[in-house]
């Protein structure tokens, strides 16, 4: 086994689309340590919320995508599961909703436009 090989751990998850659901999913989920500490590794492969993060996430897929995964496995980059990465979208829907009449949220739209022409 590589030194790249031995920075992965694959564990298989058992998974239901719903507590009534007879079909139980098996999916084998690697963990990709490659960039990660020593102590970090140790510190993330034994917390208890690793594998339950990985199963909220799979209970709001549909069945297809659940017998690809079964199929195909799914493998979580450990460097870059901490904090997920911000989505900028989102954020300005957010904000957006925020403002309370019409004016403002079209002023905020001329903004937006207007700083597509910088």
């Amino acid at each position: 086994m590589s030194d790249k090989d031995a920075r992965k751990i694959t564990k298989a998850c058992k998974v239901k689309t719903d507590a009534e659901s007879e079909r139980q999913f098996s999916i084998d989920v690697t963990f990709d340590y490659e960039g990660v500490s020593e102590d970090d590794v140790y510190q993330y492969a034994t917390s208890y919320l690793v594998i339950n993060r990985a199963q909220s996430k799979f209970r709001g897929m549909s069945e297809t995508m659940l017998e690809t995964l079964e199929t195909e496995g799914f493998t979580v980059k450990v460097a870059e599961s901490g904090r997920a990465p911000a989505d900028p979208i989102a954020r300005v829907k957010k904000d957006f909703e925020k403002l309370t009449t019409r004016e403002a949220k079209l002023q905020a739209i001329k903004e937006l436009e207007a700083s597509l022409k910088e």
